[in-house]
Formats: structure tokens, C-alpha cells, sequence
């Protein structure tokens, strides 16, 4: 007889029997049949007969599923409700709902194919050292559900040398250290690249003024201030700055009057701003020249044998006409009482490199505090290129005012 609803098997009619009951064919044989039919209709330990409709099991639990292992029954399939979940240990890992939503608590590791419908979170492992250019994914929207794309041509990024790489980016960079540069050659016009100074400033570019050719090697700007090394092409103005140094600077000259031309200097023409004195060889007339040169400076005295003290009276005079300077002016001087000449020195107005003592040549009268006077001579001190004042026994330590007048040949 077939099993009930519930799987239940019931004998055939006759049975069972009783003691004394003969065995005869007609109950035997169609209770053997019936017997062999329900045998034949199991499921067998041994994998050999397998089943020919669906299985139907009990739901389980997640820790006790309702198909699980001899060796681990909190390991299977169970269901609960509207849901079809694996559990393993006892502990649910993974759920399928009625609607098709896969959730898994620990994550997915591997590859997945096919199309996610919807995710809140993603998870993200590091990988800080492959050197390989990876590829980007985007959305087509900024929130809700939408498609991811890559464009791995263009975009992609590589973490060993953490390089981001895209033709174009648009926007303000909140910060950056340092940007790739590529090198230009064409023969066309590029603007430099400024900014409002340091930190997190936009930048930008002046079309109308400020440009650069690198075929040309050429900067041009509308005005330019500050110190220039290397060649203007053309400049109408130059910015000048005052300058009050004691020494002696070339003075520059063009090699024609007007366009544009080189700029030249020469030893032989020297300006020192100091003294406003222009050095120059003089050719020509002198009587009429304009480059006849004088002025007044204050000499510096330097103490020598028998003198321990040199001071100017205001101002000395000079003049110079080619290479030759006449000076003069007053001095006081103190003598320390030192028998014997005594001599000192006085700077020159424009100075010389003397080479013996006839390159430079004077004289003049020192008056002393008791009304005495010294006649002086002056020659050249070519170990320190100064003029050397001497006096003849100034005798006593006393005061006394000089008076001298020296000529001496610019070396």
C-alpha cells in the first residue's frame, strides 16, 4: 500500500497475520510485491538509488539546520520565515531572502560577476605595493543606485608609486607639493604661471603682458623690476637705484644711438659715486673739455713715526686733468716729541697704484703751537698708495696745523 502524507507505510490487507495462519500465495506474494515497491522507492546509504521527486526536509535552525553533517550537525541549510540561510557551527553566515537579496556578515573575498543591485559599504583592502596601474571605477550618479564605469585609457592609478594619472583635471587643488612638468619646445607663445604668494593660493596667467617662447629662449614682459642676468632684447626703460658707494664702477655705453643695441663697459671708464668722480683718458682739447674733473672729500690720516694723532680741517680740494690730481687742503696733527723726522699719511681722492715715490710729489708748512713752523714735502708710499706727508725735527709733542699742496699720476 502506498505511504500517507505524512510518509507513513501500512501493510496490505491481511496482515499481519497470526499463529496457525497458513502461508498461501495469495496473501504471500502481494505482501512480498508491496514490501519490495516501498524498498525500492528509499533513498540507499550507499548513493545508489537517488530520489525521482523533490525532498522535502524540516526547516531547522541556524544551530541545528535542517540539512546538516553526521560530523557537524550545526553545519547546513535551514530556513526561517522568508529566508534560506547557511549556517556554520551553529552560527548563520550567510542568508538568501524571498526577494533575492544575498547578505553575507563577513564580506566577500574573490572575484563576483554579474550586476550588484545596491550596496551601502564596500570593503577595501590596502595594497600599497603593486606596481601596476589600476583602474579607477566611477558612478554615473553622485548617491542612490547607479552604474559603476572605468575608463582605464585615461584614469587609473597606481599605489607603489602612488600616481594618479588623467589628461585633465578640473577644479582647485586644496594643496599639492608637486606637479609633473612636461618640456616644450614649439616655437609659440606660453604663459608662466603665478600665484598670490605661499600656502593654498589659485593661480593664474597674464595674457596681455607676460609671456614666454621656448624655441626663442624669450621672456617678455611690459615692465620688469628687480636685477636681470642675461640678455634684453629689447627694453625702453631700465629701473635706476642710488647709489652712494665709495668705489669705483663701470660706466656703460651702447654701440650705436638708438634701437635695439648691445651694452658695453670699459676699464678705462670708471664713476665712483662717492666722490662723483668720472675716470676716463682724455683726448683732445683740454682748455675746452668738459672732462676735467674736480671736487672736494675729506682725507683719512693715518699716524706714522713721530705723529700720533691726524685730523682733517673741513674739507680738501682736488683736481684732475687726464691722469694727473692736484690736492690740497689743511691738517692738524700731534707730535709725540720723538726726535728725528716724523712723516704720516693721507688718503687719495681718487686712488692710484703707485710704483716708486716720484709718482707722487709736494710740499707745504706746518705751524706749531709755539709759532715754529716745518716746511713738509709729500711723495708716493707705494707699499699702502697714499701720499706721504714728512716733517723735518718737529722737536717737543705739540700740536700743529699743515697746510699742503701735492700732485700725484693715477697708476
Amino acid at each position: 500500500m502506498p505511504r500517507d502524507g505524512s510518509g507513513n507505510y501500512t501493510l496490505p490487507a491481511g496482515n499481519p497475520v497470526v499463529d496457525g495462519t497458513a502461508i498461501e500465495t495469495t496473501w504471500a506474494n502481494p505482501t512480498m510485491n508491496d514490501i519490495a515497491v516501498q524498498l525500492n522507492n528509499v533513498l540507499t546509504r550507499d548513493g545508489l538509488l537517488g530520489p525521482t521527486l523533490p525532498i522535502k526536509l524540516v526547516d531547522g535552525t541556524a544551530a541545528l539546520p535542517g540539512l546538516s553533517f553526521s560530523s557537524a550537525t550545526g553545519t547546513g541549510l535551514y530556513r526561517t520565515g522568508t529566508v534560506l540561510g547557511f549556517s556554520w557551527a551553529g552560527v548563520s553566515r550567510m542568508t538568501l531572502s524571498s526577494t533575492g537579496v544575498l547578505s553575507v556578515p563577513g564580506g566577500f573575498v574573490g572575484n563576483l560577476t554579474g550586476t550588484a543591485t545596491s550596496t551601502a559599504a564596500t570593503a577595501i583592502s590596502a595594497n600599497g605595493s603593486i606596481n601596476v596601474d589600476l583602474t579607477i571605477p566611477f558612478m554615473s550618479t553622485s548617491s542612490g543606485t547607479a552604474s559603476m564605469y572605468s575608463d582605464f585609457t585615461v584614469l587609473y592609478y597606481n599605489p607603489s608609486t602612488n600616481t594618479l594619472t588623467c589628461p585633465n583635471f578640473a577644479g582647485i587643488a586644496a594643496s599639492a607639493s608637486q606637479v609633473v612638468l612636461s618640456s616644450f619646445t614649439a616655437n609659440a607663445t606660453h604663459f608662466p604661471v603665478m600665484s598670490l604668494g605661499s600656502g593654498n593660493t589659485a593661480l593664474g596667467v597674464d595674457t596681455s603682458g607676460f609671456s614666454y617662447n621656448p624655441s626663442t629662449n624669450t621672456l617678455t614682459a611690459t615692465n620688469i623690476v628687480g636685477a636681470l642676468t642675461g640678455n634684453a632684447t629689447s627694453a625702453s626703460t631700465v629701473a635706476a637705484t642710488a647709489l652712494g658707494t665709495a668705489a669705483n664702477f663701470s660706466v656703460s655705453f651702447l654701440s650705436a644711438a638708438s634701437g635695439n643695441v648691445s651694452v658695453h663697459s670699459d676699464t678705462g671708464l670708471q664713476y665712483n659715486p662717492s666722490t662723483n668722480l668720472l675716470t676716463a683718458s682724455i683726448s683732445g682739447n683740454a682748455g675746452t673739455a668738459t672732462n676735467v674733473v674736480g671736487g672736494t672729500y675729506t682725507p683719512t690720516g693715518t699716524s706714522g713715526t713721530g705723529i700720533t694723532l691726524v685730523n682733517a680741517i673741513g674739507v680738501s680740494q682736488y683736481m684732475r686733468v687726464g691722469s694727473c690730481v692736484t690736492v690740497s687742503g689743511l691738517l692738524t696733527i700731534l707730535t709725540n716729541g720723538i726726535a728725528g723726522d716724523a712723516f704720516f699719511e693721507v688718503s687719495l681722492p681718487v686712488a692710484s697704484n703707485f710704483t716708486n715715490n716720484s709718482q707722487c710729489c709736494g710740499s707745504g708748512l706746518a705751524t706749531g703751537s709755539s709759532l715754529a713752523s716745518i716746511p713738509l714735502r709729500v711723495i708716493a708710499d707705494t707699499l699702502n698708495n697714499r701720499a706721504q706727508v714728512m716733517l723735518t725735527g718737529p722737536g717737543a709733542s705739540q700740536t700743529y696745523s699743515l697746510s699742503y699742496i701735492f700732485t700725484y699720476t693715477i697708476i
